[in-house]
């Protein structure tokens, strides 16, 4: 949300492309949405949209700013990402160096969205009389500028190169299918609450994304409390905590159903519950097309399910199933079906990211505090 109008939700983009159109972002909200609509055909462009799709960025601060809107809604703050990308250009030409550009990151970040302006931030950095020498040079790194740039040159491009984008009807048969979506606009996606719990907790725990959302449920069992009253020993007591966990866990998945319900209920107080699903769903319809699964693109994404299961790589995870189940809790079908719709979806023509030239090093230090954007 930004002040009192509502950002485009992903909802809303994975609709629009459902009616066949092609929907680019770059630079600031464009940036975010194609990083969690790129399953559902989203194409992101720019720097911002990759690291965003990288998870080097990972919060809307680093694209908040404030904005007037009586002038076209022209900016009145610095982004955090433009920030970073100045201090970046500015120690490759070697006008500062790496403790200043520090410096200069971190007061940024510890100031709002908005009230990062280049004269705030170099004289909370500690520029002294160095700051009306820089803020010139920093206001031409513009970032967001450049790849708002990009993404109109390429929309005109892609316009001139095919004139029908341009002309296609609202009513134009799916960019991923033919598959008949759902009418009008349904939270669970068509399906009863019930069929979306179930199906989503068997996604979660099959791509490792149920940790957080556990935790809670399962710190008052008998196992969890006697591990939190034992050892000090820290290395100790997160050995005690893992086997406590899985424990718990064989135990409370025999009552498939109540566990659901709990888990639901945990997204929603969260306020994850929104933000799962569509993932789920992106991925699931995607896969439900029938492509088979690029086999480099599967084997990554089976490296990354078994880190967030907490082993080091999938020979790993495979190692750790017992009469077919992941530490003989978690049924190994769920992951390895997981495994295969998200590479399913990342393998689709046209969703997989086209090579990236620019440096990483860019989003160097931490993110700051989500802000509006």
């Amino acid at each position: 949300m930004f002040s009192q109008v509502l950002a485009v939700s992903p909802r809303e983009i994975v609709d629009v492309l459902g009616d066949g159109a092609v929907v680019l972002g770059a630079s600031s909200m464009g940036a975010l949405r194609s990083a969690e609509c790129w399953p559902a055909g989203m194409r992101g462009l720019g720097a911002i949209a990759r690291l965003y799709r990288l998870g080097c960025l990972n919060t809307d601060d680093e694209v908040a700013v404030s904005t007037d809107p009586g002038r076209d809604f022209r900016a009145l703050s610095i982004a955090l990402i433009n920030v970073r990308f100045a201090v970046n250009r500015a120690r490759h030409e070697r006008l500062i160096e790496r403790d200043t550009g520090a410096a200069i990151v971190g007061a940024a970040e510890r100031l709002h969205f908005t009230d990062r302006h280049w004269s705030v931030i170099l004289e909370e950095a500690g520029l002294g009389t160095r700051a009306a020498e820089l803020e010139p040079i920093f206001r031409t790194f513009d970032l967001k500028k450049r790849d708002g740039l990009y993404a109109v040159r390429e929309l005109a491009r892609m316009t001139a190169a095919r004139p029908s984008l341009a002309r296609r009807p609202a009513t134009a048969p799916r960019v991923l299918g033919a598959r008949t979506r759902y009418t009008g606009h349904h939270r669970h996606f068509g399906l009863a609450q019930a069929e979306l719990a179930a199906v989503l907790t068997r996604w979660l725990f099959g791509t490792g994304r149920y940790q957080p959302y556990l935790w809670p449920l399962l710190s008052g069992e008998p196992e969890m409390r006697a591990v939190a009253a034992g050892t000090a020993d820290p290395d100790a007591r997160a050995e005690a905590r893992r086997d406590a966990l899985v424990t718990v866990l064989a135990r409370r998945l025999t009552d498939f159903e109540a566990l659901v319900a709990e888990l639901w209920g945990e997204l929603e107080f969260m306020d994850e519950l929104d933000a799962e699903s569509m993932r789920w769903y992106a991925c699931s319809t995607i896969a439900a097309l029938g492509r088979q699964p690029d086999a480099e693109v599967l084997r990554r994404t089976r490296e990354e399910v078994a880190i967030a299961h907490g082993v080091t790589d999938w020979e790993s995870l495979e190692g750790e199933v017992v009469d077919g189940k992941l530490f003989g809790a978690i049924p190994f079908a769920w992951i390895d079906e997981s495994c295969r719709r998200m590479a399913q979806a990342r393998s689709w023509e046209g969703l997989r990211p086209a090579p990236y030239t620019a440096s990483r090093s860019i989003s160097g230090g931490a993110t700051g505090s989500a802000g509006p954007s």
